[in-house]
């Protein structure tokens, strides 16, 4: 028996960027007051703007009181398209009219779940259908390849021929102890530090080869979670979460209010909207920032020591918000941290740095199975041995060979 599921066509890369067949709306007459309109294909932050306008214009032209949303041959939608859902039913529900959502595919519904909005908009009139088990899945792939990074500060090197893949819809963490070079990696993958050609890849794509129009095009590809939260001091929490959409987009203020609300829904800060940063504890302001890292819905999201200054329970909640990401939104996640529980507890792939160097790498089943003296070291959280060389320690206590010549002639 053939589906009704929407299916994802095949994707394909256009100028570095996967590309989806364009978002389309038909609208047809549903009576004398009464409008449908069919959403079709991917639903997002590119479109939503002039779906938006365009919608808005036929309920004001056609006077329309009654509205029908058929999401039968959606394949795809975020939290920009929900925004858009959000706006049609407030203007259809101030005229006291009918919102009504049709063919709801699975797909839809656990972005809806996921933005707390399923019982607002599903229970606002959504037609019963058979439930279709039918769902698109792309397999993990290489989105991003690593070959051979060097890097180095004032000459000194700091990474040491690193090479793995980051595959798609897929959670990796790199870990290690402090100062291994975990954010200097971050730092060459996310584009703030210099690459040399041929070291990074994105979609087979030479990343040290990039242009500047297609570094900022990659940029707008990916959010950033930085370790300290990095928010604006003189702007508040809905509105540092607003930049970015403010910046990048040309969205209506009404439609960028209703998104920057669903991502501080999503990490537990809507009640602290209108807080300054200052006025939120540690925890609080890594959950903003998170929620701002989400802001443009990205493909890639890269996250810095999210468990870092967190208590248990916060941490685990943030946990678990990376792992509705990545299954709801098929978001490519990359976690940087040294907190062995998170490590283990949202990892697909981890990747175990020492000293510049990639020690081990593969599925936390394999992590745990190394021989590597230095991986179990870390992993059974064993100190290193204190070792001091006592001539070494005292001549530079004493201002090194200068000091000493100085006695060692005295005596002579």
């Amino acid at each position: 028996m053939e589906s009704n599921e929407a299916r994802e066509p095949e994707e394909r890369i256009e100028n570095g960027k996967t590309a989806y067949p364009p978002t389309s709306v038909e609208l047809r007459s549903g009576g004398s007051n009464g409008l449908t309109a069919n959403l079709e294909g991917a639903v997002d932050i590119d479109v939503v703007s002039d779906l938006r306008k365009y919608i808005f214009k036929s309920i004001r032209d056609a006077r329309v009181q009654e509205l029908t949303v058929d999401c039968s041959a959606v394949f795809r939608m975020d939290t920009a398209g929900v925004a858009l859902l959000v706006e049609l039913w407030r203007q259809i529900q101030a005229r006291h009219g009918i919102f009504r959502l049709e063919g709801v595919p699975r797909a839809v519904k656990k972005v809806l779940q996921l933005s707390h909005l399923d019982a607002v908009l599903l229970g606002a009139g959504e037609k019963p259908a058979e439930e279709k088990t039918a769902e698109s899945v792309t397999e993990a792939t290489g989105l991003i390849s690593v070959h051979g990074l060097n890097s180095f500060y004032r000459g000194r090197q700091v990474l040491f021929d690193i090479r793995f893949q980051i595959p798609g819809r897929r959670v990796t963490v790199i870990m290690g102890i402090s100062g291994c070079g975990k954010t200097t990696l971050l730092r060459h993958l996310i584009g703030l530090k210099p690459t040399e050609p041929g070291q990074i890849a994105v979609e087979e794509k030479d990343f040290g080869r990039s242009s500047e129009s297609e570094l900022r095009a990659y940029r707008r590809r990916i959010g950033v979670l930085f370790q300290s939260g990095a928010l604006f001091n003189s702007l508040t929490v809905r509105e540092n979460i607003a930049v970015p959409l403010k910046v990048h987009t040309s969205l209506a203020d009404e439609t960028i209010d209703i998104m920057t609300l669903i991502k501080l829904h999503l990490v537990g800060l809507a009640d602290f909207r209108d807080f300054m940063p200052a006025q939120l504890s540690g925890g609080m302001r890594k959950r903003a920032g998170l929620a701002r890292a989400l802001a443009m819905d990205p493909e890639i999201l890269f996250v810095d020591e999210p468990s870092s200054g967190l208590d248990p329970i916060t941490a685990a909640g943030l946990d678990n918000l990376i792992l509705e990401l990545r299954k709801t939104l098929g978001m490519t996640i990359v976690v940087v941290t040294h907190e062995l529980e998170s490590a283990f507890g949202i990892g697909d792939q981890l990747i175990v740095m020492d000293g510049g160097r990639i020690l081990a790498a593969g599925s936390p089943e394999e992590i745990r199975e190394s021989r590597n003296e230095r991986v179990r070291q870390f992993l059974g959280r064993a100190a290193d041995e204190r070792r001091t060389d006592a001539a070494e320690y005292m001549a530079s206590l004493l201002g090194s060979g200068k000091h000493a010549s100085r006695t060692a002639g005295g005596r002579a």
